[in-house]
């Protein structure tokens, strides 16, 4: 089939499209054997007359895959559906493109532990060649806080873009050395993704939905006294706000 290349605009309309994901795991070296993408990839989409780069995360749970797209401005899109089997990756996304909504499809395959090719189309259309390269983390700062200080439940404060602050409960566990944990706001709860530690600083994210779109939610706290981490919270690449979170006092 000859491929269609997209024109400028619906260029830009995928180049929203970004993903975040947890740290890599452990891969085969066999491109069909059973893995997991899960992690951080750099993907470039190739044209004719350049080539254009964004950011994504898998979080890979059996053959099922989520995560989010986000270029470089940090404009993020979250999958819809997505599946990992074989060697094979397959997800969709679907953006409104001219008051349309339009359904990007992407196909790749696995090539070598850090590394998959693929097509992606749109309504149907083939519409050019991407390039996925798994990015590998560097060496970050040992933890300064001992991870059974930051276990238990937080209640925090979100300040929003127009001076609002809004009540959510952060509840974090720790164990065999890792931490996991819940966002939690008007009844709504999130599984944290993504979670670092570096030296005093808290780092982690979530999907949510906000005003109508899905998004994702990226933190980033230090750690203060006992009991108390501040910080900034970002999403959709622009909105921003303070992030306050205190653990309860024991009496």
């Amino acid at each position: 089939m000859e491929a269609v290349f997209l024109p400028k605009p619906l260029a830009w309309a995928f180049s929203t499209l970004l993903v975040v994901l947890p740290a890599p795991s452990a891969v085969s070296a066999g491109p069909a054997a059973e893995t997991s993408i899960s992690g951080r990839w750099k993907l470039v989409l190739v044209r004719p007359d350049r080539q254009r780069k964004f950011r994504i995360v898998f979080h890979q749970e059996g053959t099922r895959v989520s995560g989010s797209f986000a270029d470089r401005r940090g404009r993020e899109s979250v999958i819809e559906v997505g599946s990992f089997k074989d060697g094979k990756l397959e997800f969709q996304v679907t953006r409104e493109f001219e008051g349309k909504p339009r359904v990007f499809k992407i196909a790749a395959q696995l090539k070598d532990a850090g590394k998959m090719e693929g097509r992606i189309s749109m309504d149907g259309r083939d519409v050019g060649q991407l390039v996925f390269t798994r990015r590998t983390r560097r060496a970050e700062p040992a933890p300064s806080v001992a991870l059974e200080e930051l276990a238990g439940t937080w209640y925090a404060i979100a300040a929003t873009p127009d001076g609002a602050k809004k009540d959510c409960q952060l509840v974090l566990t720790a164990k065999n050395g890792q931490l996991a944990g819940k966002f939690r706001f008007e009844g709504r709860s999130a599984d944290l993704r993504d979670i670092r530690l570096k030296g005093d600083k808290l780092q982690f994210q979530f999907p949510f939905r906000l005003n109508d779109l899905d998004t994702v939610v990226r933190v980033e706290a230090q750690f203060h006294d006992k009991g108390l981490l501040k910080g900034k919270w970002t999403a959709f690449g622009r909105d921003s706000g303070e992030f306050t979170a205190r653990q309860p006092v024991e009496l």
